[in-house]
């Protein structure tokens, strides 16, 4: 969506963009990346895009990666990461300010999210408000897209599967789970996995679209 050359160039050429942003920031070669680094990079991405701000990131890196940042380093990290992906950087701030200026905000499928004004009550309730509605438009054009890739495929396996037999049983954030006859297996997985991947194609045009299936008789994380 932010047609950042450096993301679609790790996806297209399938390197791990966490560990290469690590690389990066902590200038080590890639091969060298510990898991803590990757880890901590991976949480800067993952927060900057889901609207994080510099004490809730402080706080997610403590969670996942048991280190205390001070503000102050977590601060460093965003700035690092955002000169280093430009076009990410420049997405989201215009996302936002597009989202909260027009109290709405869609994703590429068309599906729209409405936001309430905020309260002009007192100036402390409207920046809490305006803040809120900020993140969610970096957020929900991103998280809501990758649920309607999700329905698009459901309903497309659903038409295929049902009258087969194979069952829906669960949906578990991208990922759905079907029960269907052990001689059957192979063949349900290669069509739950083009299918997939076909309801991201519609969408997802500069970058590989994969789904990956696994087959086993109990379902696991």
């Amino acid at each position: 969506m932010a047609r950042d050359p450096k993301y679609i160039e790790a996806y297209c050429t399938n390197q791990d963009l966490h560990k290469r942003t690590a690389a990066i920031m902590f200038n080590v070669p890639v091969d060298q990346v510990t898991k803590q680094q990757r880890g901590i990079t991976k949480s800067v991405n993952f927060g900057l895009n889901y609207g994080m701000g510099k004490r809730s990131l402080k706080e997610k890196l403590k969670l996942e990666t048991d280190i205390d940042y001070t503000e102050d380093d977590v601060a460093k990290l965003i700035e690092d990461f955002k000169n280093l992906y430009t076009d990410v950087t420049n997405y989201l701030k215009t996302i936002s300010q597009k989202g909260f200026n027009r109290l709405e905000v869609r994703t590429e499928a068309g599906r729209l999210f409405k936001f309430d004004k905020p309260s002009a009550e007192t100036e402390e309730k409207y920046n809490v408000q305006k803040g809120n509605i900020e993140r969610e438009c970096k957020n929900l054009p991103v998280q809501g897209l990758c649920a309607d890739m999700l329905k698009i495929a459901m309903g497309n396996l659903f038409l295929i599967l049902e009258p087969r037999g194979v069952k829906l049983v669960n949906c578990v954030h991208d990922e759905l789970v079907f029960e269907c006859k052990t001689e059957e297996t192979e063949e349900v997985a290669a069509i739950v996995k083009t299918e997939m991947e076909k309801a991201g194609t519609l969408f997802l045009k500069d970058l590989p679209c994969i789904a990956e299936v696994k087959v086993g008789d109990t379902w696991e994380k």
